[in-house]
């Protein structure tokens, strides 16, 4: 059963004219020349909404919308025509409508809740769920006619959706808000959906739209012309004011692409890819945050397959350029700006919001998780860095209906490759952004035009993502005798047939240069190239002048490491060595010198803890297990003593770790000048009945 229905509903507005007014339109003197009166606000509207049912409503400046939903709110009367609602109705419809200006916050919410038919102990029982939506503090005890728009909408909001309405209606009035309360509206929208009120909801914001809505409708001069399944409705409003709007919309096959006044949205059979925040551009400048989405746009060219859009920022001598197309490979992005004045630009980002539900991304043949946004998170943090020279870049989603994402840059479009943000919590989003910083001595910007980014977005198949990621782990795999290794962005996962023995960390280098620890995995490093049978893998060091490569090479059973270390300028490296974490399954360990179990009890200040007493130059350690072969780690040859050695590691997640280590011995560090140095070589060898070594 209906819970709204329309039966040739119209409302008209007679012509009024104001006391200043009098000779001008609509005054008296139209009285006098019986001019006709102006067109009905809606015109013989009829439709039914069922109970439970998001609908939204979308138009024109004029088309009607407001005065349908002030119908159905019973603020005004039909002129003609017949209105059925049933059911309690809140309503979000003008800032500040029901509010009294000299009453406080608190009082206003009684006021309110009254208005929606809240007796008030209703009220009281839900006040500090409302007081704590709205988040006012100590303002809900002033006076309204103190508050800013954006309280307002935040009180006003909170009443309406604690109200338990059967049906909610929200008008234009929530873009007031900032971006964390328009989230936070947003995701209490659809818990109300999800509970099946009824929702109306007006909004010049196709995306929102599209993503809240079961369908639209569509009012122009106050007539119905489409209404349906939301993407077709919203397909037909864009086809009559795509030009004029700033908002255009691009089609291939199952992927859609909406341009909406600076912020571009990806779909997928309907569905929206990126998140609420979608593709745009942001300029700092001045100590302030510019967003495409502030400008003034027009699409001055649309095609099935292609638009360009100019944007005009209010606050930047600036005009951005965005160019699209859309076909089988993807979405193809073209951004470049004008500056038509001396600019100081501090940078310029590209951004690509995704959701948090990608949890991996897949490039130059390595595979990262990428961490969960925290509670705790505040600010923007990064994930991946921006590294010269990287390939195609996927996004990867956990398990469910999002496709992996493949993002791609030419490289002759900008100098700063594609990175990834985490969002703060609240917006709980990926950011794949390129994001280039004007030097201080380029600032302020002579006027001219720029290119800034050109990306390739696309949906990738899992097989297709899957034949990548084979390819680059045999590209960067070696094997031998019933044991392989593949090497990840500063590490080496060791498998024994089928089973991954090492863990967390795996078998890593790790160098002591000037009192500072760098690991391995915080390094810079090329994708692994080969040589033969052999794998190499060169890095860069974040904190010193030097260049690591190792290299892993099969031998039969044996797995052969080198180690060394390339220096630009002279360096003091105070240790130098391989380490090997293992899983839980290996619980003993063993060298030429002495035995015991691994103790694993975490250590309260995360350290780590050798556990054998007796060193000795040169040498190897052996790790035991009862379900998998024993490992050897033995050292061949390396820079001043050689002491292998067992440790626990610390913190909650205690591992064992088996050692090589370089020691300067009394000097207390190697001094070594620029040129290439040979650290180590080491063998890991795997065998199925204990042996001597040696």
């Amino acid at each position: 059963m209906a819970i709204i229905e329309a039966h040739d509903l119209t409302k008209a507005y007679p012509a009024t004219g104001g006391k200043r007014a009098l000779l001008g339109r609509g005054g008296l003197s139209s009285w006098f020349s019986r001019t006709a009166a102006p067109p009905p606000a809606l015109d013989g509207v009829t439709l039914a909404i069922d109970s439970g049912e998001a609908v939204g409503i979308i138009g024109r400046n004029g088309s009607g919308k407001s005065t349908l939903l002030k119908l159905i709110a019973g603020v005004t009367a039909p002129t003609s025509g017949s209105l059925s609602v049933r059911g309690r109705v809140a309503s979000l419809l003008e800032l500040g409508a029901g509010f009294h200006p000299m009453l406080t916050g608190r009082e206003n919410v009684y006021l309110n809740a009254g208005l929606l038919g809240m007796r008030h102990a209703e009220t009281d029982a839900c006040f500090d769920a409302i007081a704590a939506f709205a988040d006012l503090g100590e303002f809900i005890d002033r006076t309204v006619d103190t508050y800013s728009s954006g309280m307002y909408v935040r009180l006003a909001f909170s009443v309406a959706v604690h109200s338990d309405p059967d049906i909610f209606l929200v008008d234009e009035v929530l873009s007031v808000g900032d971006e964390a309360f328009q989230r936070k509206c947003r995701a209490r929208i659809q818990e109300l959906r999800a509970s099946g009120k009824t929702i109306l909801f007006v909004s010049h914001d196709l995306g929102t739209v599209s993503a809240l809505c079961d369908r639209v409708i569509l009012l122009e001069r106050g007539r119905v012309l489409s209404r349906g399944g939301a993407q077709e409705t919203i397909d037909y409003y864009l086809r009559q004011t795509g030009g004029e709007a700033g908002i255009a919309r691009l089609t291939h096959d199952r992927d859609e692409v909406l341009f909406n006044n600076g912020r571009l949205s990806l779909y997928r059979d309907q569905k929206e890819i990126t998140a609420p925040a979608g593709i745009k551009a942001q300029f700092f400048s001045l100590g302030s945050y510019h967003e495409s989405t502030s400008a003034a746009w027009t699409v001055s060219r649309t095609g099935p397959d292609h638009f360009l859009a100019t944007g005009v920022m209010p606050r930047l001598p600036i005009t951005l350029h965005l160019e699209a197309s859309l076909d089988e490979n993807g979405l193809e992005l073209l951004v470049s700006w004008e500056n038509h004045q001396h600019a100081d630009i501090d940078y310029v980002a590209v951004q690509a919001f995704f959701p948090a539900t990608y949890t991996a991304w897949f490039q130059d043949g390595y595979t990262q998780p990428l961490p969960a946004i925290e509670p705790t998170a505040l600010h923007w943090a990064n994930v991946i860095p921006a590294r010269a020279g990287s390939g195609p870049a996927y996004l990867l989603p956990d398990a469910g209906s999002l496709p992996p994402i493949r993002i791609a840059l030419d490289s002759d479009a900008t100098r700063t490759p594609v990175q990834l943000d985490n969002t703060d919590y609240l917006a709980q989003a990926r950011v794949a952004h390129v994001t280039e910083a004007i030097p201080g001595a380029e600032r302020p910007l002579p006027p001219g035009r720029r290119r800034q980014a050109a990306l390739r977005i696309a949906f990738a198949s899992s097989e297709a993502v899957h034949d990548a990621r084979s390819a680059a782990e045999a590209a960067s795999t070696v094997a031998g005798d019933g044991w392989s290794a593949r090497l990840e962005r500063g590490f080496a996962i060791l498998s024994a047939g089928d089973a991954i023995v090492s863990r967390e960390r795996h078998l890593h280098p790790q160098f002591r240069v000037n009192g500072l620890w760098i690991v391995g995995q915080a390094m810079r490093w090329d994708p692994p190239r080969r040589e033969g049978a052999r794998i190499l893998l060169t890095g860069d060091s974040p904190r010193a002048p030097f260049r690591v490569t190792w290299s892993l090479e099969p031998d039969g059973a044996l797995l052969r490491l080198r180690l060394s270390i390339a220096c630009d300028d002279p360096i003091r490296l105070e240790d130098a060595n391989l380490s090997l974490e293992l899983g839980a399954a290996y619980t003993r360990w063993e060298t030429a010198r002495e035995s015991g179990e691994f103790d694993v009890d975490p250590q309260p200040d995360g350290s780590w803890r050798h556990l054998n007493t007796r060193y000795g130059d040169g040498g190897w350690i052996r790790a035991h297990s009862d379900t998998f072969p024993a490992l050897i780690f033995e050292l061949e040859s390396q820079l001043g003593a050689g002491h292998p050695t067992a440790i626990s590691t610390g913190g909650p997640d205690a591992g064992r770790v088996i050692q090589l280590m370089c020691n300067p011995g009394p000097a207390g560090a190697f001094e070594l000048g620029p040129g290439s140095h040979e650290l180590l070589h080491a063998l890991v060898r795997f065998e199925t009945e204990p042996r001597d070594v040696r």
